[in-house]
């Protein structure tokens, strides 16, 4: 138990908030990437299988080619992640270290765009199903009088 207050929690051994810096900084990069390739690209990748941006991210498919769109957020992520590394003095880290960092802001920004895709989706499958409640209840009135 001991472990895991030193590691999730803020303590006199860990440090003060000033150590966070660094990773507020990356989590912003991130962040900004997923919601400059979901604005960007928004219509392919709703368009395409979920999927889609795993190939686009990680700049490989398991069968194929990716495609232009594809290669385009592949560029866009790996200039971002190298901002990454120089915030985490990649200098200093073993190979083993920096391929998980790497591997790990990777699937932080395919979770953000996921979600933003799913999200959207949700949305606008919740706009469409008000509007047609509204349709069906204005078909189930009867006209009263006349005019």
């Amino acid at each position: 138990m001991k472990i895991i207050r030193k590691m999730f929690l803020l303590s006199k051994e860990n440090g003060s908030e000033e150590n966070y810096e660094t990773a507020r900084a990356c989590t912003d990069i991130c962040d900004r990437i997923s919601f400059a390739i979901f604005k960007k690209y928004c219509k392919t990748l709703l368009e395409e299988p979920i999927t889609y941006i795993v190939w686009a991210v990680w700049g490989v498919r398991n069968e194929g080619e990716i495609d232009d769109v594809q290669v385009g957020i592949k560029k866009l992520v790996v200039a971002e992640m190298q901002r990454v590394m120089e915030l985490m003095k990649w200098e200093s880290l073993s190979d083993e270290q920096m391929l998980t960092v790497l591997y790990i802001v990777r699937g932080y920004i395919i979770s953000k765009i996921t979600y933003m895709i799913k999200a959207y989706k949700a949305k606008s499958f919740e706009s469409a199903m008000i509007g047609e409640r509204s349709r069906i209840s204005l078909s189930l009135l009867q006209p009263m009088g006349t005019a």
